[in-house]
């Protein structure tokens, strides 16, 4: 019955009986998990409403066949998060490396560091990789060119608006050429833009059920709940109760959120899902910019000093 309420969904895949006992541990009342073994009941698992990611478990004996299942998961699911977990020493590093660049997008090594934060934490990162992904396919329309580069970045990088000498830095640029760059793209300043992602990613967030104000505003660093309500009425006009009100009002509130952030962007509003999909905007000159990395969480500060999670707009 609790797994029903639930609707993110791991799938954990070769799993032995002592894995999947211990992830489901971790997972509770957070995931509910679907345990499979055969590549092909992966897939179908996969393409269930509300999975958010794939643990692949891999064992010594077995490390082809799961190298050869995230190669296999990555092709078919592209935006999908593959997390690997396996054994820290046996499991030879060349075979870790090869996961990886096969496509894993995380590694939790068994019994060292898969306690119950640090599986949920992975989690919460894997449902964030979604629907950052649903975002910018949902947005695929409204934001293009150089802007493009910008708006995936902070999209990874929810606090990117409370330093942007750091998010600056990340994309290897100073805050003043992050600056310039987004003035001549017609853009928002960047600290706006960026608190503009953090609130669309807040938004598609807040579509799961279970998910509050609080714990979503905790996660993507923004002050406090109250700081997410207010940013919600005042970028995008959603009211304070109506965030926090069933799943088709939230799914509203997103809808809302998109058009309002197209708006901003001076494009036009993203059709509806399913829909015909908007005119694209005008494309910006492209300057090449580094892939961007996403740096540490940054400490969050007052609102008076310009750089928290504040709605005032005064400093780029």
């Amino acid at each position: 019955g609790a797994d029903r309420a639930l609707t993110m969904r791991v799938v954990v895949l070769f799993g032995d009986r002592r894995d999947r006992a211990r992830l489901t541990a971790s997972l509770a009342g957070t995931a509910s998990v679907v345990a499979v073994d055969q590549l092909a009941d992966a897939r179908r698992a996969l393409r269930a409403p509300g999975t958010v990611a794939a643990l692949v478990c891999v064992h010594v004996a077995e490390s082809a066949s799961a190298l050869a299942a995230v190669r296999d998961l990555r092709g078919r699911f592209p935006a999908l998060a593959l997390i690997v977990y396996c054994d820290l020493h046996g499991l030879a590093r060349r075979t870790l490396v090869a996961l990886i660049r096969a496509g894993a997008s995380d590694v939790i090594f068994r019994g060292v560091d898969d306690g119950r934060a640090v599986v949920l934490d992975a989690v919460a990162g894997a449902a964030r990789h979604t629907h950052a992904h649903e975002v910018r396919e949902r947005l695929a329309g409204v934001v293009c060119g150089e802007l493009h580069t910008y708006f995936a970045f902070g999209l990874q990088t929810p606090q990117a608006a409370d330093d942007l000498d750091a998010a600056a830095a990340s994309l290897g640029l100073s805050r003043r050429t992050l600056s310039r760059r987004f003035a001549a793209l017609g853009a928002p300043t960047p600290r706006r833009f960026f608190r503009w992602t953090r609130l669309l990613l807040a938004a598609a967030l807040l579509r799961e059920r279970g998910r509050t104000l609080p714990s979503v505003a905790h996660e993507l660093h923004f002050e406090s709940a109250s700081a997410l309500r207010l940013q919600l009425r005042r970028y995008a006009g959603v009211g304070v109760t109506s965030a926090s009100r069933g799943e088709a009002s939230r799914a509203s509130v997103f809808a809302q959120v998109c058009g309002a952030f197209a708006r901003a962007i001076g494009g036009e509003a993203p059709a509806p899902e399913g829909g015909t999909p908007p005119a694209r905007m005008t494309p910006a000159p492209t300057a090449t910019t580094p892939s961007p990395r996403v740096p540490p969480p940054n400490a969050s500060t007052s609102p008076s000093s310009g750089q928290g999670s504040g709605i005032d707009d005064t400093s780029r």
